[in-house]
């Protein structure tokens, strides 16, 4: 109620702005969305799958989405991946914490994940989660991502994304390498994103994938590594402002086993390939070849206060 050049006006309202559409995963199975554009997720028998909530997430673009997730029955719950999810065009938060039983690691223990995402039975190169050319400011946490013929987490020409609390290249303990072709985490052309953080709580295990753990690249990629989901982005920039921090690479969950990285734990290429910074105690051990690698291009990047080379509790482990 209110009093606008002395009339009285009862019982008006300004409308409430839209609100974010808010997607709950109920089901392992991945079937598509039965119905795209209706905001709501089905397959058309009640079950709201991962790939179903991506693809209305992709189509409803109003407001910033996020995805829960609400599986029934306790324990783990697997993802057996039948296909490439749809690359994600639109901001999101995929939030497997919300699964009952997840929890991100402390100082003292590894976390304990309850979403797997499996992609044994997809072929040559399917990424896991792609972030896809123009998106921004996602986030993805709380997920298992393993197996799948390309890399586990795709970020492709996307910028202010945040990833944090996942493993990667594992098995769901972090325990045992179940390891991606490619990359554990893949930034191409991306910038100003975060992987992992300052908290134990935000620490991505990233160990077991076929070639570097984390790689940040500007350019495109060599031929026999490209995907379809690879093209870079039509004019766009370089992978800059980037920061991997307090992440285990190459180790298993509790830092005191080698899992490795078939290659570099971490690895920075191409002109332009600047500013960006490994920091943050990342515990960088076990892998194959270098723990950082600044490669052809890369120039100006920051890498401090980090453990590499050796395990926790252990000096057995080094990197080459």
């Amino acid at each position: 109620t209110f009093i606008l050049g002395g009339l009285l006006f009862v019982g008006l309202a300004l409308a409430a702005p839209v609100s974010a559409d808010d997607y709950v995963v109920n089901s392992v199975l991945d079937s598509p969305d039965g119905n795209l554009g209706d905001g709501v997720c089905d397959d058309g028998a009640g079950n709201c799958t991962l790939r179903a909530a991506i693809e209305q997430s992709n189509v409803v673009t109003t407001t910033a989405d996020t995805i829960h997730f609400a599986i029934p029955s306790a324990g783990v719950h697997t993802i057996h991946v039948q296909s490439s999810l749809p690359p994600i065009s639109s901001t999101v938060t995929i939030d497997a914490l919300t699964q009952p039983g997840a929890a991100c690691a402390t100082a003292y223990l590894p976390a304990k994940l309850m979403v797997e995402l499996d992609g044994s039975a997809t072929i040559s190169p399917t990424n896991g989660l792609v972030l896809a050319i123009g998106t921004s400011a996602s986030t993805i946490k709380g997920l298992v991502i393993n197996r799948f013929p390309g890399s586990g987490v795709f970020i492709n020409g996307s910028n202010d994304n945040v990833v944090v609390c996942n493993h990667i290249g594992t098995n769901v303990a972090g325990t045992a390498a179940l390891g991606n072709i490619f990359y554990g985490i893949y930034l191409q052309n991306s910038a100003n994103n975060l992987i992992g953080g300052d908290l134990p709580a935000d620490r991505n295990l990233v160990s077991g994938n076929g070639l570097h753990g984390i790689y940040v690249l500007s350019g495109e990629p060599e031929e026999a590594l490209r995907s379809p989901d690879d093209d870079p982005p039509p004019g766009g920039g370089p992978s800059i402002n980037n920061r991997i921090a307090g992440n285990y690479i190459g180790a298993n969950a509790s830092g005191v086993v080698d899992l490795g990285n078939t290659l570099s734990g971490v690895a920075i290429e191409g002109p332009g390939s600047d500013t960006n910074v490994v920091d943050g105690r990342n515990l960088i051990a076990g892998n194959d070849g270098n723990g950082v690698a600044l490669l052809e291009g890369a120039l100006a990047n920051t890498v401090a206060n980090n453990l590499i080379g050796c395990l926790l509790y252990t000096s057995d482990a080094a990197d080459e």
